[in-house]
């Protein structure tokens, strides 16, 4: 018997179609047997991942982050085939790309599709390829300077630098949430009893956006109400659901604390399930947007995702901010992603100080946002009030971009259940 935790080292793996890594593997062990892989002595896998995922190689697949997630998913296929056998990633990415913002996104990006949590994806060894862009391997982008005076080099230095055992980036120290002070509870929601959210905390958008906002500004396809059919509480817990009726009209909720109460930093904890919303389409989502938007329409005043999740994303939430500077209209939005069941009630947490927002999950930190320069609104608007948004879109920009299960909307829905929003003061 092999010694647990022998190496197999996979083919290539290049930017390409959809399971062809997961082909190549099948072929590898059906050829190797029993000497290469034992499925009571898992062995892990040590993928040679190379991607020029910031640059025109990658331009198919759609850029830094889609690159990432290519590379990602494929690794994630090969360990569920295999019993759940850990993926470890030798050779990050190359970076084909002489923008400063690409590569620090990309760097970026590390974080996000190697979360706290570890999953299939236990380990990166390198990041990048020698050349660090131009294929003929003549270029190196390591020596360019950045706004802050450093050079790209220095900050994957960093970065690798702050890699922990676990695969978690940054603030090793920092990386755990304690328990909130109960004292400090400046505001809460604990759903007790039946019937419809408490009036006087709780307003609604209703309708499709329009006629200014027609799609939610997402091409989303539900029209929001404030009807039981939609919203509900059942025993001290928040159901949300979305719905299709027999026309093919979608229904869904949107609750909100705007004109109720708003907030200014602080830590904000909400304890919720999607176990019954993972349908291809669904897009639930808890998350805040300024009170007063004090800067100019979104992204421009912010916006905090506190939680996102789509069907077609297995076991994976996010969290994010919108800015002037970072968003996802021009491709520099700041997000971070981990690895979670969505079987299982999770609490999301964000802990907004004066300069940074945390974002964890089960006390878990995966993603932090700390801009370079707080007096510039256009990397920080977070120095206003901000209110509290829980829903399910369906379809949209996001939730759709691999189609939507029509069906699973009928009848029940897919739903979103919410246990209680607490909001605490630093």
């Amino acid at each position: 018997m092999r010694s647990r935790g022998t190496k197999v080292t996979s083919p290539l793996l290049t930017a390409g179609s959809s399971g062809v890594l997961l082909t190549n593997m099948r072929t590898f062990m059906e050829a190797c047997g029993g000497a290469c892989y034992d499925e009571s002595d898992p062995a892990y896998i040590d993928i040679i991942a190379i991607n020029a995922f910031c640059g025109p190689w990658n331009d198919q697949y759609g850029g830094c982050r889609a690159g990432a997630s290519f590379i990602y998913d494929e690794a994630a296929s090969v360990s569920n085939a295999f019993s759940g056998i850990p993926v470890y990633i030798t050779n990050w990415s190359r970076l084909q790309t002489s923008s400063a913002s690409e590569q620090l996104d990309a760097i970026d990006s590390i974080d996000e599709f190697f979360p706290a949590s570890g999953g299939v994806i236990e380990r990166v060894y390198w990041f990048g390829a020698t050349d660090f862009g131009g294929g003929s391997g003549t270029t190196s982008y390591l020596t360019n300077v950045l706004p802050d005076g450093t050079t790209l080099g220095d900050a994957w230095k960093a970065k690798c630098n702050s890699i922990n055992s676990s695969g978690v980036g940054d603030n090793a120290d920092d990386s755990l949430l304690g328990e909130p002070d109960v004292a400090n509870l400046i505001w809460f929601d604990d759903f007790d009893g039946n019937g419809s959210p408490d009036s006087a905390k709780w307003d609604y958008d209703i309708g499709n956006g329009c006629p200014n906002l027609c799609g939610w500004g997402n091409n989303e396809l539900q029209s929001y109400t404030n009807e039981a059919n939609n919203v509900q509480i059942n025993n001290g817990i928040l159901r949300i659901s979305a719905k299709r009726d027999a026309s093919g009209s979608f229904t869904s909720t949107r609750m909100v604390t705007r004109g109720k109460q708003a907030f200014k930093y602080g830590r904000v904890s909400i304890r919720a399930s999607v176990a019954n919303c993972q349908a291809l389409g669904t897009w639930p989502a808890l998350w805040m947007l300024p009170e007063e938007w004090v800067y100019g329409g979104w992204p421009d005043s912010g916006e905090i995702d506190i939680m996102e999740s789509v069907g077609y994303e297995t076991e994976r939430f996010f969290g994010s901010v919108h800015t002037e500077s970072f968003n996802h209209g021009i491709g520099t939005e700041k997000t971070g992603g981990i690895i979670a069941s969505k079987d299982d009630w999770h609490v999301f947490d964000i802990d907004w100080q004066e300069d940074r927002i945390r974002f964890a999950i089960d006390g878990k930190v995966y993603f932090e946002f700390k801009p370079g320069d707080i007096s510039d609104y256009k990397q920080w608007p977070f120095n206003q009030d901000f209110h509290i948004l829980l829903n399910i879109a369906i379809g949209g920009n996001w939730g759709a971009a691999t189609g939507i299960d029509e069906a699973a909307f009928m009848g029940d829905g897919q739903y979103m259940d919410v246990d209680y929003v607490r909001v605490y003061s630093n």
